[in-house]
């Protein structure tokens, strides 16, 4: 698990990760006010892209593709809530981590084994 640390308090961010196997990954916040809360698009290889998923607290945010995404992101907060406050990644409430590989097989081990994922 790689913490994303370059996260502010900014309501429009823009992020590039890099993969493993070096491969980039754009992720773009907006944080919005009027539905208290933060929002993500996701853009990875030629053809992938997400567009306005709200953040929420989760082992692996991107578990619905996990078969066609090689990563996932996981959201953990401190305050056992939702981030909610534009503040939140900035301040430490709430923690943004890039999973791949192993941390990825773990997780679905250890939290997602006894649930069928319906299509």
């Amino acid at each position: 698990m790689n913490l994303i640390t370059n996260i502010s308090d900014e309501p429009r961010q823009r992020l590039r990760l890099i993969l493993a196997d070096k491969s980039r990954v754009t992720l773009a916040l907006t944080y919005s006010v009027r539905q208290l809360g933060w929002f993500f698009d996701l853009e990875y290889g030629e053809n992938f892209a997400l567009s306005g998923v709200r953040m929420v607290s989760s082992p692996n945010i991107l578990r619905a593709w996990r078969q066609i995404l090689p990563f996932g992101l996981t959201v953990l907060t401190k305050n056992k809530s939702e981030p909610m406050r534009q503040s939140d990644f900035a301040d430490g409430t709430v923690s943004l981590y890039l999973i791949e590989g192993d941390d990825i097989l773990l997780i679905e081990q250890q939290i997602f084994q006894n649930y069928e994922y319906v299509r």
